[in-house]
C-alpha cells in the first residue's frame, strides 16, 4: 500500500517546484558556460586580429599561408567572397543596362505618341 504523505495537490506542487529548481540550476550552469565561451571566443578573435591583420585592399589570391599565417579555409573563404562580390557587380551592371534600355524604349514610345521623333544611331 502507498504511503499518504499529504494532500495530492501539495505533492504535485512539490514535484513541480523540484522540476523548476532543477531547470533553474541547469539554466545557471548553461549561462555560466555561455559567458566563459564568449570570453574565450572574444579573446581568440582579438588575438587573431592582432596576429594576422588583413587589410581590405589586399587581393586574396595574392595571399599565401607563409606570408600572412592564415589557413587554407580562410583563404578559400576570402576568395569566394571576392568572387561573389565580382558576380554581384556584374549582375548589377547587367540589370542597370536592362533598366536603362527599357526606359529609353518607353521614352521613345512616349515621343512617338506625341508625334515627335528622336535621332537614333544605327550601329
Amino acid at each position: 500500500m502507498a504511503q499518504n504523505t499529504g494532500p495530492l495537490n501539495i505533492a504535485r506542487l512539490v514535484a513541480l517546484n523540484d522540476k523548476y529548481s532543477i531547470a533553474e540550476d541547469y539554466d545557471r550552469k548553461i549561462s555560466k558556460t555561455n559567458i566563459v565561451c564568449r570570453w574565450h571566443e572574444r579573446a581568440f578573435q582579438d588575438q587573431s586580429q592582432r596576429r594576422n591583420p588583413i587589410p581590405s585592399h589586399v587581393n586574396p589570391k595574392a595571399l599565401t599561408s607563409n606570408s600572412t599565417g592564415i589557413s587554407g579555409e580562410e583563404r578559400e573563404m576570402m576568395t569566394e567572397i571576392a568572387m561573389a562580390n565580382r558576380t554581384v557587380g556584374i549582375l548589377r551592371k547587367a540589370r542597370l543596362r536592362q533598366l536603362l534600355h527599357e526606359e529609353a524604349l518607353q521614352h521613345e514610345a512616349e515621343l512617338n505618341a506625341l508625334g515627335l521623333a528622336i535621332h537614333k544611331r544605327l550601329t
